[in-house]
């Protein structure tokens, strides 16, 4: 289960982190399911805007756009050794995620723990693209 923090983040500027990053998300390729972001340019764009919020070391962080009509299919990465947080920028009532058995609707502004050696995926049915912010940030 994709586990809810206490650190949310307004909507607003949900809306500006993906104005950041609109040049990495309009180089998303069609005709793929999702798209992912460099993880080092990804860094460069916003560790320095949430740096202060997701403390730690940014030792991986992408993008992840699941296109309208699309699935991510279930998956595991393995032990990472690190702690993995989504924040959700944007989504629908159609989207929703997988994560070890359980189905889930994440809103805008969440930030999510979750553990990525469990299986895990996502669906959007949405009508536009559903963008999460994934980091990995050193544990400790």
């Amino acid at each position: 289960m994709y586990e809810p923090l206490a650190l949310t983040v307004s909507p607003e500027e949900c809306h500006r982190l993906i104005t950041v990053g609109g040049s990495l998300i309009h180089k998303a390729g069609s005709g793929h399911p999702y798209h992912t972001t460099p993880s080092d340019t990804t860094i460069a764009l916003y560790e320095p805007l949430l740096g202060d919020r997701f403390t730690g070391a940014w030792l991986y962080a992408q993008l992840v756009i699941l296109f309208p009509g699309m699935t991510l299919t279930q998956h595991t990465d393995g032990q990472l050794g690190r702690s993995r947080r989504h924040l959700v920028l944007q989504t629908s009532p159609h989207a929703w995620v997988f994560h070890d058995g359980t189905w889930q609707q994440l809103p805008v502004g969440g930030v999510y723990a979750m553990d990525p050696t469990k299986p895990h995926g996502a669906v959007n049915w949405g009508p536009a693209p559903r963008i999460h912010l994934l980091m990995d940030v050193a544990d400790g």
